[in-house]
C-alpha cells in the first residue's frame, strides 16, 4: 500500500516564497462570498468564504486553485510589478494565482492548495495550517 503524501492546508493570508527580484507576498486579497470561484486566472479572489478552518483562534478561508494573492513588485530599484517586467507571468490574470494544489481534496469545486502549491508565476505556497493536513 502507497499512502498519499500529506501537506498542510493553505488558508487566507498564506504568503509564498517569492522569486528572483520579487519577494513573497500574501494572498490577502477579499474571501469569495458563498465560495464563488471563476475558476480561471481572472478570480479576484484569495479564498473561500464558505468553507473555512479553524486557526489562530479564528475561522479563516480555505486557499483554492486559481486564488490570488497581492501582486508582485521587484525589490530592484526602480521597482516595477512583475506584469510590467514579464507581461505573461500571470497567464491572463492581473494578479499572481495558485496554480493547483491537491488532486484528491476539493474546496467548491477547485483543487485545495496546500504548502508547497505552486503559483503561477513560479513560487510555491510557503506556509499553511500544520493542524490539517490534506492528501496528494
Amino acid at each position: 500500500m502507497i499512502l498519499a503524501t500529506t501537506k498542510p492546508i493553505a488558508v487566507w493570508g498564506n504568503v509564498d516564497t517569492g522569486h528572483g527580484p520579487f519577494p513573497p507576498t500574501p494572498a490577502i486579497l477579499p474571501v469569495a462570498p458563498g465560495g464563488m470561484t471563476t475558476k480561471t486566472p481572472q478570480n479576484m479572489y484569495s479564498a473561500s468564504g464558505n468553507v473555512k478552518v479553524g486557526y489562530k483562534d479564528k475561522n479563516i478561508g480555505v486557499h483554492r486553485q486559481f486564488d490570488v494573492r497581492i501582486p508582485h513588485i521587484s525589490a530592484a530599484t526602480p521597482f516595477p510589478p512583475e506584469l510590467f517586467t514579464n507581461a505573461g507571468a500571470y497567464n491572463g490574470g492581473l494578479f499572481p494565482y495558485t496554480k493547483s494544489g491537491s488532486k484528491t481534496v476539493k474546496t467548491n469545486g477547485v483543487e485545495t492548495a496546500r504548502k508547497g502549491s505552486p503559483v503561477i508565476c513560479s513560487s510555491k505556497i510557503a506556509t499553511g495550517v500544520n493542524a490539517v493536513m490534506i492528501g496528494a
